[in-house]
């Protein structure tokens, strides 16, 4: 029998991909900046490095089938995470979470949208497509 993954049906490899890189709970940002100093407990993103083929199957699973918790992070966090994984992958995110807007004003007439709201915002525009 081979080793190789490409010789299992691709709904056991698609399981086998959903077991390693999809978490239940979101995957929440640390105070760090690059990706595996996000939270990602059970996670195997490595499984990604084996070759070009798995890469290509299973990262579109690994960013669209979990929710990125952004609410602790700052926008360089933000841009740091979307640029690490590329405008790509960054694409096939679908659940994010994230505390925004902040404002400088709450007044009636008076609302300022925080520098840092306006960066997190644009970068997610720019690299997440809708």
């Amino acid at each position: 029998m081979s080793g190789n993954i490409f010789s299992l049906p691709s709904e056991l490899r698609n399981n086998i991909y959903e077991q390693l890189l999809v978490l239940q709970k979101p995957v929440a940002c640390s105070t760090q900046q690059r990706l595996k100093q996000f939270q990602l407990g059970a996670l195997t993103p490595g499984l990604l490095r084996a070759n070009k083929a798995v890469h290509l199957e299973a990262s579109s699973m690994l960013y669209a089938q979990n929710r990125f918790d952004f609410t602790m992070c700052t926008s360089e966090n933000v841009t740091s995470f979307l640029k690490q994984i590329g405008r790509n992958n960054a694409s096939y995110i679908v659940h994010i979470c994230i505390d925004f807007p902040k404002f400088h004003h709450l007044d009636q007439h008076d609302m300022t949208l925080e520098d840092d709201s306006v960066r997190i915002l644009a970068k997610i525009t720019y690299n997440v497509p809708t």
